[in-house]
């Protein structure tokens, strides 16, 4: 799931920039919280919170064009 978590992430700077993004983010959740709860027996925290930052950081630069363009929307 960690692995999905980052391969989201990853595809949403390619593809289809938003909803990945959030994806990744919550199965990035999701999966740190299963690894945590599998007490040693699951690996890939590190992959989980690479695809929790790179979904965020996706999530927020789609806003900030979002907001770019609709502040030049009202200029024009």
């Amino acid at each position: 799931m960690a692995v999905i978590s980052l391969v989201c992430a990853l595809v949403s700077f390619i593809a289809i920039p938003f909803f990945p993004a959030v994806a990744a983010i919550a199965l990035g959740f999701v999966s740190r919280q299963r690894i945590r709860e599998a007490a040693g027996r699951l690996g890939g925290e590190g992959l989980a919170l690479a695809g929790i930052v790179v979904g965020i950081f996706n999530v927020a630069l789609c806003l900030g064009v979002l907001m770019l363009l609709l502040a030049l929307a009202a200029r024009a």
